[in-house]
């Protein structure tokens, strides 16, 4: 359990960062990577958070 709650939290906060630096980069085409890291990281521990109460699942058709 603790495994999987921190390999969702690295990875969404890499998710998060990545969104928040391309977004940045492509809109005022700028590339601060330290100004986004204190949002990344909160922004993935919220969605980990969300994702333990309300799982996020990929229908196959």
């Amino acid at each position: 359990m603790a495994r999987a709650l921190v390999r969702s939290l690295v990875l969404w906060s890499l998710f998060a960062f990545l969104a928040i630096a391309s977004f940045d980069a492509l809109i005022f085409g700028r590339f601060e990577p330290t100004r986004y890291l204190p949002g990344a990281i909160g922004a993935g521990i919220g969605i980990a958070a969300a994702d333990q109460l309300t799982p996020i699942r990929v229908f196959r058709f």
